[in-house]
């Protein structure tokens, strides 16, 4: 069988967030972005069921890239998703108008998410005898590089090397593994299936939220165990925005191994990472990867919801099913969610699976949320209280975040931001478009100060202190 999803809305011009999920800086708009058929469904199981899309744009030159949530699946199955619109730029003076064409494909990983990671020599012994056979050494003289552009390998600090980071991948996934589940949420004819790994001793579950969005109420939610036992869950809240969600065991074993949680703050670029999940239902699966870039911007206009965060991004191997499983550091500590890959684009339209882009919510970001749902509260995020557009900045031959308009009592209000201002850093994330200013509000907490850079109406650059609002008030 085929998996069943919904038809694709035809959107074309202007296409803003759906009431109540934008944290007041709006989604960024769509601008005649050109809308594509629904692809990738392939066999699997019945019940096996899509995550709707959104016709997406191509970023402004140097935008970061954007990824699309996994569509939830079956054992099997698989979905293709759109990315999200990237929003026109309107500018004053210097900011050039330039509106962005084509489209770029992610996929939500409800399903089944797994992570890769490519092998390679490891270790002092590693490290020296790619010294010792020349892999260092540039062309000879003559070349054109001005002469010997050795590298000295004396330069390289080795004795800074953390021994942690010379531990195996099969030490990590012994350890973390029995922390993971796979999550299966009954859908007509079926079940839909994702990941989640364990937090407390109480038996509470983090997962993504468009894992579990598919139930309904008083539906049982079937846990599969790392030793192949079963139990059940209930969900205790979740946040569409953040794309995060909290589950409660309700029946399942008493000697439950709980997931040690780490800090994505303190991850860096180049950091080896595993990702664990079921991906197409193989339960249990352990791949591996490194950190490509941290604080990506990922925005995703749903018909329903707005989906964003400042994401990790990896190189990991990461396929439908994997939503909600845990990316581990190699201390084997928790520093993201998985959730979402990046699709390539072939002559028919997107086409399903990994590519070597895939996205996962930040430890950090994500608990705050999870401590709002576990007091039974309503998700609570930053808000800077502005409407903002992304615009071509000539002379910094970049994209940046213009303000539009800006609420009245706001944040930016009280910090004295105006319509006109150019935003181009929020706190140490460089905002080179209306996604990046979004996702970069995201990683702040409500009432934390936050430093904002910015071109005063297009001209003097002037940082200011912003105390973030909520997007509760109002």
């Amino acid at each position: 069988m085929t998996d069943q999803q919904p038809p694709r809305p035809d959107r074309r011009g202007p296409v803003g967030p759906p009431p109540g999920t934008s944290p007041r800086l709006p989604a960024p708009p769509s601008y005649g972005a050109p809308s594509h058929p629904q692809h990738g469904a392939g066999p699997g199981y019945p019940g096996q069921q899509g995550y709707p899309g959104q016709p997406g744009q191509q970023p402004h030159p140097g935008q970061p890239g954007q990824g699309q949530p996994f569509g939830q699946q079956g054992q099997h199955g698989q979905q293709g998703q759109q990315g999200p619109g990237q929003g026109g730029p309107a500018t004053p003076r210097r900011a050039r108008r330039e509106r962005s064409g084509g489209g770029r494909g992610v996929g939500l990983l409800a399903g089944a998410l797994a992570l890769g990671l490519a092998g390679g020599v490891g270790g002092a012994a590693g490290y020296s005898a790619l010294v010792d056979e020349g892999i260092f050494e540039a062309p000879g003289e003559g070349t054109g590089t001005g002469g010997d552009t050795r590298i000295d390998a004396e330069e390289i600090d080795t004795e800074s090397l953390d021994p942690l980071d010379l531990v195996s991948v099969n030490d990590i996934s012994n350890v973390v593994l029995p922390a993971v589940v796979q999550i299966n949420v009954p859908v007509e004819g079926g079940y839909s299936q994702g990941s989640g790994f364990v937090v407390s001793e109480d038996g509470e579950i983090i997962t993504n939220h468009h894992v579990v969005d598919s139930a309904s109420p008083g539906d049982e939610i079937v846990l599969t165990f790392y030793d192949g036992s079963f139990g059940t869950a209930e969900v205790v809240g979740s946040d569409p925005l953040l794309d995060v969600a909290l589950l409660e065991i309700t029946e399942g074993p008493d000697d439950l191994t709980v997931a040690s949680l780490g800090s994505s703050d303190e991850t860096e670029v180049g950091q080896a990472v595993v990702a664990i999940g079921a991906p197409y239902g193989l339960q249990s699966t352990v791949t591996a990867g490194i950190v490509s870039a941290m604080n990506r911007p990922f925005v995703l206009s749903l018909p329903d919801e707005l989906v964003a965060y400042p994401a990790i991004q990896t190189d990991a191997a990461v396929n439908s099913g994997n939503s909600g499983g845990p990316l581990v550091n190699l201390r084997g500590e928790v520093v993201g969610i998985n959730g979402a890959i990046e699709l390539a684009q072939g002559e028919t339209g997107y086409e399903a699976g990994f590519i070597g882009i895939s996205y996962a919510i930040p430890i950090d970001v994500a608990n705050v949320v999870v401590d709002q749902l576990r007091e039974g509260e309503e998700p609570e995020h930053a808000s800077l209280g502005v409407a903002a557009e992304t615009a071509v900045i000539d002379d910094i031959v970049d994209g940046a975040a213009v303000v539009t308009d800006v609420d009245s009592g706001g944040a930016a209000d009280e910090a004295g931001l105006e319509p006109g201002d150019i935003i181009v850093q929020v706190g140490d994330i460089h905002v080179n478009g209306t996604e990046a200013l979004l996702t970069a509000v995201l990683d702040h907490e409500v009432g934390e100060e936050v430093e904002v850079t910015f071109l005063d109406d297009g001209e003097q650059e002037t940082t200011t202190t912003v105390t973030m609002g909520s997007d509760l008030d109002g």
